[in-house]
């Protein structure tokens, strides 16, 4: 220990910082480093030389290094300051000047290892034994350390300077008007293009030597956070968590190891980041307490990256979300669900504050919608079944909420989760026959049948395409909960004779809730269900809504005959899906419902009819009145047909007249004409 000490006070000594004024130091602490006093000479010195002082800066945090590694005693660094009438305040002072004076575009390499240094060498003397009793710990110096890691190149050295303000710019003819004092500060920014020349270009050499640097600081950042509590401080530690998740996007994603603790092994950006966000979530949190708890504050930074709104994309959806850009979004998932199996039932609010946010602040763009819902259904999938039954209740209110976005991402999430390759591999799919009400097949299908007459088409038409989606499978659990919600008379809002009826917690409530009056008669959705922030409907009865099944039918025939396109053809979708499941549901006007469509001014309506009754011909070839029905149907799209030739039909022939062109038409009249004898089979 000995030797370390002296090289660490030669290092110290070298630096010079004991011959700093104490009154510039005194003033520094004095203004709360919200400025700087007139910088001694001696400190313009020591960084006009920056080969030795980051030697020096070097020096000591490798000895400091080796003495915690080594178990030795850390706290006689802070004899070795006294020996060196160095206070550790002064050390600080200098440190944070050293931060503050690099600039993230124009300083060179050798200045920005500089502020690298002095940030790491800052962070190591927090971490040393006795520094509490030194007050080193200020606010606005640790978040300048902190924001040291906005200096990260990217790993092919080309800085972004450039393409930031080309972005501003365009960003810039969206904007509003701009106020006298905004025009003359944009005013400054007409010279750009002679500042983009002073931008320095690091080497790939110097690239690599940084990036090594601040790897290094982040390293004993995360020792730091697992040898101390930042939490106390509200400020630092929202920035910390910033500066984390903002490691967590770095270009060089690998497999991150949640489960480490070996700060030495870390090797990229991403795994570091996550560790010490780890740590930070994983503390305490003292209940009652006007804080938000740590790992609500961690969600809530990760939100961007779940959401994939960052980069490019970050403000406007993108058409095309880079691949990139997905995989930090699935690291940042793992992340969750990892913290969920860490941290147990301590997580358990939190996670239900971020799966409410995400649902309340998804793109309103279908791939976003899409992806966003399945890791939605995922970080779900990882809580025990009575947190998920209670994010349901909430998603049951949030999926009558007023905007139509909410309604159609509700239909979204409960759509991955009725698909039986919707759920995780690893994780235990919901039962069909669930004892609990809002996770049950028959719940999740209630509330898809419960948006199919909403009053905006674009939900109706999401509602029926799901429904149909769904009624197409051919697993047994979609004709189980058919049955359990049609056809099982003792279903709960059913009477004994399969009759809808009032329950408690239904429309009677649900309209007691709104102060509307409840839904309207064409099914819209009243207003915001709790009068405000849709994050607060989370109260709902334990009572549910039994289903008519003719009542149902005559729903889906109505919809059939919707003003909107979209609409009409779910609808034959469903028609076709139910008639199929239960032939004795291929009733007379159904058929005609699908005839009729066969007319329909819309071509996608048209051939959708004419695919739905083809293929209820080939399950249901010996069906008369389908047969019938068929031979209608062909002649309102040929315009003239001869109805005698029902006994030519076969299924060659029905094939090629529902392939979809008028060739397949012509073809299938001349198998008619050159087949007379044959008969439906």
């Amino acid at each position: 220990m000995a030797c370390r000490r002296n090289k660490i006070a030669e290092a110290l000594s070298g630096t010079m910082i004991a011959d700093v004024c104490a009154e510039w130091v005194s003033n520094v602490w004095e203004e709360d480093f919200t400025q700087l006093p007139q910088v001694p000479q001696v400190l313009e010195d020591l960084t006009g030389d920056t080969m030795n002082l980051g030697k020096n800066l070097k020096m000591t945090i490798r000895e400091l290094s080796m003495a915690s590694e080594e178990g030795s005693d850390q706290s006689e660094f802070w004899k070795i300051l006294t020996e060196q009438n160095l206070k550790p305040k002064a050390l600080v002072a200098c440190l944070y000047y050293f931060m503050q004076r690099v600039d993230q575009y124009v300083s060179p390499a050798e200045e920005r290892e500089v502020a690298i240094l002095a940030a790491h060498l800052y962070f190591a003397m927090i971490g040393v034994p006795g520094s509490g009793a030194y007050s080193i710990i200020h606010p606005v110096v640790f978040e300048e350390a902190v924001d040291i890691f906005k200096l990260l190149p990217s790993s092919d050295g080309v800085e972004s300077a450039k393409r930031k303000r080309v972005t501003s710019q365009s960003q810039g003819s969206k904007a509003p008007r701009l106020n006298q004092r905004q025009k003359q500060v944009v005013g400054f920014d007409e010279d750009s293009d002679e500042e983009e020349d002073d931008v320095t270009a690091l080497t790939p050499q110097e690239t690599r030597h940084l990036r090594s640097c601040l790897l290094e600081m982040l390293k004993e950042l995360v020792r730091l956070i697992l040898k101390k509590s930042v939490n106390d401080n509200e400020q630092m530690l929202n920035q910390l968590v910033s500066r984390l998740v903002e490691l967590t996007k770095s270009t060089e994603q690998h497999n991150v190891d949640f489960e480490s603790r070996d700060v030495a092994s870390v090797s990229s950006f991403t795994q570091g980041a996550f560790m010490g966000l780890k740590c930070l979530g994983s503390t305490h949190h003292t209940e009652g307490s006007d804080k938000m708890p740590p790992l609500t504050l961690v969600f809530k930074y990760l939100m961007p990256s779940l959401l994939m709104l960052m980069g490019e994309n970050e403000g406007v959806a993108a058409n095309n979300i880079p691949q990139q850009i997905q995989r930090i979004k699935q690291t940042a998932v793992e992340f969750v669900c990892h913290m969920i199996s860490h941290m147990g039932e301590k997580s358990f609010g939190s996670v239900r504050v971020l799966l409410q946010h995400m649902c309340v602040t998804v793109p309103e763009k279908a791939e976003y919608r899409t992806l966003v819902g399945r890791e939605v259904v995922k970080i779900l999938q990882g809580l025990p079944e009575v947190a998920q039954e209670s994010f349901m209740q909430w998603l049951c209110k949030y999926s009558q909420n007023v905007k139509i976005g909410y309604r159609v991402f509700a239909l979204e999430v409960v759509t991955i989760l009725m698909e039986p390759t919707g759920a995780d591999p690893n994780v235990t799919p919901i039962p069909a026959g669930s004892s609990n009400l809002f996770l049950s097949q028959k719940s999740l299908l209630a509330m898809l049948i419960g948006r199919c007459s909403d009053r905006a088409p674009t939900v109706r038409a999401k509602a029926l395409t799901c429904l149909g989606q769904f009624t197409s499978n051919d697993s047994p659990h979609i004709a189980l909960a058919l049955q359990e919600l049609f056809l099982n008379p003792t279903s709960p809002g059913s009477d004994g004779n399969g009759q809808r009826q009032e329950t408690e917690g239904s429309s009677s409530e649900i309209a007691m809730d709104t102060g509307e009056g409840g839904t309207n008669k064409d099914g819209a959705t009243p207003g915001n269900l709790a009068g405000g922030s849709p994050l607060l409907l989370l109260n709902m009865s334990n009572g549910g809504q039994g289903y008519d099944l003719q009542g149902f039918l005559a729903m889906v025939k109505q919809r059939a005959g919707d003003e909107k396109v979209g609409v009409r053809k779910a609808a034959l979708q469903v028609l076709e899906n139910v008639s199929q499941i239960d032939k004795s549901k291929l009733d007379e006007g159904s058929l005609q419902v699908i005839q009729e469509r066969c007319r329909d001014p819309a071509l996608s309506v048209r051939k959708q009819a004419m695919v739905s009754c083809t293929n209820l011909l080939m399950k249901h070839a010996t069906n008369e009145s389908l047969q019938r029905y068929s031979i209608h149907s062909a002649n309102m799209s040929l315009k003239a047909f001869d109805r005698g030739s029902l006994k030519a039909f076969d299924r060659g022939s029905l094939k090629a007249f529902y392939c979809g062109s008028l060739k397949g038409f012509e073809r299938g009249l001349n198998q008619l004409s050159t087949r007379p004898d044959r008969n439906c089979k």
